[in-house]
């Protein structure tokens, strides 16, 4: 995904430098924050505004780092692998588990899930706010999120918390398979 495709919620997730090492044309936005390239229309790619403070003033203020695609570009966050998402979530489905199997897989569920979150955001973020999708992609990421913070007790409990983050996994990755124009699996030659 290049610097134009990526959406801006992507973008303002991309860690910049310390803004109080960067050139005043770097601070500005007439250069890259990382390269120090000059910018032009054309070659900038916007970060998205960040809070900064000084220790002359007291209170937070703002700014909005650019950088130029190549630079943005390397540092886009790889494209979601649904379908590897997908396979790991059925493991959950297929077979009775049990408790130390269960739990190995609740916790590599939950890393996904913190990844497929944002993913499933951003797909969504251009969308209007009283769009259907928009809004049954957050209905989805509002339950994987309370799927996140659940903490399962008592005998059985962690097989039961890994099937219910499964099904969090597969409906997210469904859901950005489907919000996400043109895309079908991360991995090429891999079905959905």
């Amino acid at each position: 995904m290049t610097a134009p495709t990526l959406p801006l919620s992507a973008r303002r997730r991309i860690p910049v430098p310390d803004r109080a090492r960067l050139t005043g044309e770097q601070r500005h936005g007439t250069a890259c924050v990382w390269c120090a390239v000059v910018l032009s229309p054309e070659t900038a790619a916007d970060l998205g505004h960040r809070p900064y403070t000084t220790p002359s003033v007291d209170y937070v203020l703002t700014w909005w780092p650019r950088g130029c695609r190549a630079c943005v570009a390397a540092r886009a966050p790889l494209p979601v692998d649904t379908a590897t998402m997908r396979a790991m979530a059925r493991q959950a489905l297929d077979v009775d588990l049990p408790a130390a199997v269960a739990a190995s897989l609740a916790v590599m569920y939950r890393g996904m899930l913190r990844e497929l979150v944002p993913a499933v955001r951003d797909a969504v973020d251009d969308l209007p706010y009283e769009h259907t999708d928009r809004r049954a992609a957050e209905a989805d990421v509002h339950r994987a999120l309370g799927d996140l913070d659940h903490r399962p007790r008592g005998p059985g409990a962690e097989a039961a918390h890994a099937l219910r983050l499964a099904h969090a996994l597969l409906v997210l990755t469904d859901r950005l398979d489907q919000s996400t124009p043109g895309r079908t699996s991360a991995v090429p030659g891999t079905p959905t």
